[in-house]
């Protein structure tokens, strides 16, 4: 995952989870753990590139 404001670049569970945009959405919003900045992330689409890191 990659903040847009600037750059820091990190797995998912890195940046701190802060809410879904609806109950049943797939984004959801997550902040930089370096400059804080809110970040919308695609929580699916994540989960799947963490897992074809790991192996």
């Amino acid at each position: 995952m990659k903040c847009e404001h600037c750059g820091y670049e990190a797995l998912k569970s890195t940046f701190r989870y802060l809410y879904n945009t609806t109950l049943d959405a797939e984004t959801a919003y997550r902040e930089c753990p370096k400059c804080f900045g809110w970040v919308v992330c695609d929580e699916l689409e994540e989960e799947k590139k963490e897992k074809t890191m790991v192996k």
